[in-house]
């Protein structure tokens, strides 16, 4: 703190008994987190296939060197939404991003979210133990889930993809209707270049990419590829009044969008 003596840490600083991790063999000590994929979805979805839910289920180290001599005997895990639900089984332990498809076709669209609860019921066979008993443990994991009505006035809608922390944007372009991942950084572009051949654009829009790389559930990377879909033209913007609206015309009509800059 501003004013006090520095102090070599050196063992002076005792971590608080309470945070210290719990090493007992007796008690399962398990993160929990359960999530929509997808926030929002749009009553403009697929309601039968396009939801799923994302569920976390990552130990604790202090207790993952015991999990080895646990035999999980069975694994059940429940999901409702406004009393719909659905149950699975065998679900992986020590897992992260494991998807659970659901329905919404039950649910009407609305601006107030739902209620999302699961529960993950784990019964564990104990190796080590000489009556080879099994103990039952329960989890809880709460969260919302936004189903909204798709919108009949102008603006466009994002998306939250939280299994790969991608955004998605609503492309209009005719043969690319759907949401595509977003990626908001564009290269500087000489205005005067863009203006006096639009073409150029299309050459942008076709060849720039973005690689993505992600951890899996099994801790092996994948890769995927995004199109630049932004570009940052640097002002000013030409003589001529239309110059602009020349070149954001053909940007709508490809799909790039504009990182607009205010210097000038």
């Amino acid at each position: 703190m501003k004013g006090q003596p520095i102090v070599p840490p050196g063992g002076a600083f005792s971590a608080s008994e309470r945070l210290q991790p719990s090493t007992s063999s007796d008690s399962v000590e398990l993160a929990f987190r359960c999530l929509p994929r997808v926030q929002p979805y749009l009553s403009s979805d697929d309601c039968e296939s396009a939801a799923s839910v994302l569920v976390d289920t990552k130990l604790n180290l202090p207790t993952a060197t015991h999990f080895k001599d646990l035999a999980l005997a069975n694994s059940s895990l429940t999901i409702n939404i406004d009393d719909q639900a659905w149950t699975f089984t065998d679900v992986t332990l020590d897992g992260s991003n494991l998807e659970f498809s659901i329905s919404l076709c039950h649910l009407q669209p609305r601006k107030e979210p739902y209620d999302l609860h699961c529960s993950l019921e784990l019964s564990l066979h104990d190796d080590d133990d000489d009556d080879h008993t099994n103990s039952h443990a329960v989890y809880q994991s709460s969260a919302s889930l936004s189903y909204l009505p798709t919108t009949m006035h102008t603006g466009s809608i994002t998306k939250i993809d939280r299994k790969h922390g991608a955004l998605m944007i609503q492309s209009h372009v005719e043969s690319k209707k759907g949401f595509e991942p977003m990626f908001p950084i564009g290269f500087y572009t000489d205005f005067g270049y863009l203006a006096s051949n639009l073409s150029v654009l299309d050459e942008i829009k076709s060849q720039g990419y973005v690689l993505v790389s992600f951890l899996d559930t099994a801790g092996v990377f994948y890769y995927i590829l995004y199109r630049f879909n932004f570009i940052h033209p640097v002002p000013p913007f030409g003589d001529s009044p239309d110059a602009l609206e020349k070149v954001l015309d053909r940007m709508d009509e490809i799909g790039l969008y504009l990182v607009y800059d205010m210097r000038q």
